[in-house]
């Protein structure tokens, strides 16, 4: 079966709900993974979550929904006045292989063209990254997400840039993470075949917990990992 993303939730994003008739398809035998972030003081408490989730017959007569991912590189060194074993990059890189059993951030490098190389002189303690993925399904876009952690700084999603269509479609200059949502155009935005879209991430290492040993901090899924992380939902064109 195909591996599809169906929802994401982060702090401060109210309940998904998709314009009125339309609706993501679900298979017999289709079933869900949920991946969870716990974050507890001293003890840890009883699991709470729950998901709830508005169904309607196959027989609707629904537009499908489709919900398409895109990766950024998140490569953030230490900054000059940090030092530590962990501020080694293959260190902390050896660990994730160990723990998840490959590296996320090499995946996402190489189908951005990049390689570690390119962030290496962002020892400022501010690092950034770009990357320009071709629109994977035409449609018109029903809403856009962009997604970091805590040392997310500035995002920004921009549709065929450099060219006279450029259309920032989302530009958060002051990132928040306990402020997260996805954002619906006000007006009709297509995505056509062959389209561009940009997607750009800053990090702040002062943003970083000060407990934390300094390290050198890569893409991956733990809350004091990063990342760049990108959704575009669509509906068919009409």
């Amino acid at each position: 079966a195909e591996d599809t993303f169906l929802v994401g939730w982060a702090p401060g994003q109210l309940p998904l709900e998709y314009p009125e008739g339309t609706g993501l398809t679900i298979e017999p035998g289709d079933f869900f993974v949920i991946q969870v972030h716990y974050h507890y003081e001293i003890a840890v408490d009883p699991d709470a979550s729950w998901l709830e989730i508005d169904i309607e017959p196959a027989t609707s007569d629904l537009e499908p929904i489709s919900i398409n991912r895109y990766l950024t590189p998140a490569e953030i060194p230490c900054s000059t006045d940090e030092e530590g074993p962990l501020c080694d990059r293959e260190v902390v890189a050896e660990a994730m292989r160990e723990e998840y059993g490959l590296l996320p951030a090499d995946l996402i490098n190489l189908g951005c063209g990049v390689t570690p190389a390119a962030f290496a002189h962002m020892t400022d303690g501010v690092a950034w990254s770009s990357c320009d993925r071709v629109v994977q399904e035409p449609g018109e876009i029903v809403s856009v997400l962009g997604h970091m952690h805590d040392l997310g700084a500035q995002y920004r999603m921009t549709l065929n840039p450099d060219t006279d269509r450029e259309m920032i479609l989302l530009d958060i200059p002051d990132w928040d993470y306990d402020w997260q949502y996805s954002y619906r155009p006000v007006e009709t935005i297509e995505l056509q075949t062959g389209d561009v879209l940009r997607f750009e991430c800053t990090w702040e290492r002062s943003r970083r917990d000060p407990n934390l040993e300094p390290a050198y901090v890569l893409w991956s899924y733990g809350s004091d990992d990063e990342m760049c992380f990108s959704t575009v939902t669509t509906r068919p064109l009409r």
